[in-house]
């Protein structure tokens, strides 16, 4: 993700491929994907929970509200 380019701006986000599954090609491909489909939703949850805590972190020093975490994410 990259910072607004104006003020009040959106941010800009930027996607790299690593690697690709073709879940029709045969049952270990799915498996490999759908494995690395939910080990992707963990991490996305770890760095949004990280991200949290710092903006807590500084809304705290400044006596501002805090956010409040979001559940965890079912790896069903």
């Amino acid at each position: 993700m990259k910072a607004p380019l104006v003020i009040g701006g959106q941010p800009e986000y930027h996607m790299n491929q690593i690697e690709a599954y073709a879940v029709t090609s045969g049952p270990e491909s799915f498996a490999k994907g759908a494995g690395a489909f939910g080990n992707t939703k963990i991490m996305a949850q770890e760095y949004r929970d990280q991200f949290i805590e710092e903006v807590n972190a500084k809304a705290r020093a400044r006596g501002l509200p805090l956010v409040a975490l979001p559940e965890a994410v079912s790896n069903e």
